[in-house]
């Protein structure tokens, strides 16, 4: 089984793209991460001022689309 390549991600360029995208429909999803984790990925996203949502939603499309 080949190794799968997990692409880099910039913080600047996921802020970019998230204020530049339209808001599509959304499905609900439901998982847990460490408590430090997430205060710290609060915090990026706060200053950035970007939802945490639209970074995460970014995020999987980087990963998806760069393991095509």
């Amino acid at each position: 089984m080949s190794k799968v390549k997990i692409p880099k991600v910039s913080q600047s360029k996921t802020i970019e793209r998230v204020r530049e995208n339209e808001r599509p429909v959304k499905a609900n999803i439901t998982f847990r991460v460490s408590s430090e984790l997430l205060r710290r990925f609060d915090k990026v996203c706060n200053k950035a001022k970007v939802k945490k949502v639209d970074v995460i939603e970014d995020l999987l499309k980087q990963f998806i689309d760069g393991n095509k």
